[in-house]
């Protein structure tokens, strides 16, 4: 167990959880300025800089969204393809097979015998299923 810490699998899923923590916080403030809109527009102070927050969070919900769904081409990342693409060349051991395949289940993946192999398909049927939103 305590080879998994600090592995190169391990960074790689803080790094993507960093990328989903900072996702869900620029969500955040982007919903509290778009909720209080009306408040900061009749007041009137301090208008210009709420607006240009939230067009920042805009750009920035755009990118981590791209960085979490980003293929990789010459050099690792740390996405969701990426970290899949980490577990299948390394062949790492499963843990707790019971949460890979609850996911699988939860979204439609089909699991024939080896969840791992069926994790990346389920992945690639989300993404396409939500490819629209």
């Amino acid at each position: 167990m305590n080879e998994i810490i600090n592995s190169k699998m391990d960074n790689k899923n803080i790094d993507l959880l960093k990328n989903l923590f900072w996702l869900r916080q620029e969500l955040d403030v982007y919903c509290l300025i778009a909720v209080n809109a009306s408040s900061i527009n009749k007041k009137g102070v301090g208008k210009s800089f709420f607006a240009f927050i939230e067009r920042s969070c805009i750009d920035l919900i755009a990118l981590n969204i791209c960085k979490i769904y980003e293929y990789e081409k010459d050099y690792e990342l740390n996405s969701v393809e990426g970290v899949l693409k980490h577990i299948t060349c390394e062949q790492l051991p499963v843990l707790n097979s019971s949460h890979i395949d609850d996911f699988i289940r939860k979204y439609d993946g089909q699991n024939k015998g080896e969840s791992l192999s069926a994790l990346s398909p389920t992945v690639a049927g989300f993404k396409k299923k939500y490819q629209k939103e």
